[in-house]
């Protein structure tokens, strides 16, 4: 959505948007966590973080469009010393504090040995929902053509260039396709005879009630980088992850019932307090790799036409509205991608095994006609 909205916004109002749901960011944009973190490990990522967050910002009141509830109550990174690079601390808003000043403001750190939090007051968390509803008005408003519940099987390439899309209800000609199907497009891009290393990974949510005594509304939400864990109000209580990254296929994850389980063993020794907490419900999402943990963004050499806007590593919703741009631009030249994540010679299968052709369909591809 956020690259047809961007193409839009450049003009571009030949543009469709092919989701195989009924709704639109019914699977891994849907199910995550809402987090919005800019303090990254990876310089470039936190460039798209920084500006794709002010544009959230002036979406979140704008009132021409469905309000979106932006919680800017902060961050906490606990183990960011060594991890969080000094020219991503030092071009946002973020500065160390102690773990004293921190319990202050979450109460379930109190009594954690003294080490440096990293602070971001300017991070928070977004109602996701909302955020999709919001991108979807402003498709629809600036023209792009929503189709849903329709799948989108494979791309006609012909002599080194994208033709069309073959659809489950005939054919679309187009121009210029951008591949955007999570989970989906090792295997979309498999079938249009372009493999490609990208791999869902499954991760896990937890949610738990607060402790008695304690009020989690308003906290900041907090990742421990070293035991791997994190946690942010929720409704119920918290919202915890015990950030596991199991390879999987794409598709509806299957929620392993341990989950909580792990969660409990890896905060155990962090924030002991959290083992008497009683769970609420649990659930899994997906987040899409490359090898090298890098977007993969813009035009693909091997077919003319043919853009990606994928491997976001679970940055999605962060990073969503400088994404699009950066794609957008580069399918009207206005602009290219970082180089960082330009189409490079390690997406590329060895063999032709090397990719997952026997799992379920694609979800979902945007690309504009003409």
């Amino acid at each position: 959505m956020a690259t047809a909205w961007a193409l839009a916004e450049l003009g571009r109002t030949d543009t469709v948007l092919i989701e195989r749901e009924r709704t639109c960011g019914a699977h891994s944009s849907g199910r995550n966590a809402g987090m919005i973190r800019t303090a990254v490990e990876d310089p470039a990522i936190a460039v798209l973080a920084r500006e794709s967050r002010a544009i959230l910002e002036k979406c979140s009141t704008d009132p021409d469009f469905p309000p979106i509830p932006f919680h800017r109550h902060g961050s906490f990174l606990l183990g960011a010393t060594d991890r969080i690079p000094a020219e991503v601390r030092e071009a946002g808003d973020h500065r160390f504090i102690s773990m004293a000043d921190a319990a202050h403001r979450v109460a379930l750190l109190d009594g954690l040995e003294e080490a440096p939090v990293l602070w971001t007051p300017g991070d928070g968390i977004v109602e996701t929902h909302a955020y999709l509803e919001q991108l979807l008005a402003r498709c629809r408003r600036a023209g792009v053509r929503v189709v849903s519940g329709t799948v989108a099987k494979r791309a006609c390439v012909e002599e080194g260039r994208v033709q069309g899309v073959e659809l489950d209800d005939g054919r679309l000609v187009c121009r210029n396709l951008v591949v955007a199907a999570g989970g989906w497009c090792a295997e979309w891009g498999a079938r249009s005879g372009l493999p490609i290393r990208l791999e869902p990974r499954r991760r896990h949510i937890v949610c738990t009630e607060d402790l008695p005594g304690l009020c989690s509304d308003g906290w900041p939400w907090v990742w421990d980088l070293d035991s791997g864990f994190y946690f942010r109000p929720e409704s119920c209580g918290l919202l915890w992850s015990p950030c596991d990254e199991r390879p999987d296929h794409p598709g509806l994850p299957v929620r392993d019932p341990d989950c909580a389980e792990w969660l409990a063993e890896k905060i155990a020794d962090v924030v002991p307090r959290a083992g008497r907490l009683r769970v609420v419900r649990t659930w899994a999402g997906h987040r899409t790799f490359a090898p090298d943990s890098r977007f993969v963004l813009g035009a693909d050499p091997r077919a003319e036409g043919w853009f990606w806007a994928a491997g976001l590593g679970g940055h999605g919703v962060t990073v969503a509205p400088a994404v699009g741009r950066r794609v957008a631009g580069d399918i009207v030249n206005a602009a290219s991608p970082e180089p960082e994540f330009a189409f490079r010679a390690g997406l590329i299968p060895e063999d032709r095994g090397d990719h997952r052709s026997e799992v379920t369909p694609e979800r979902s591809t945007t690309r504009r006609t003409g």
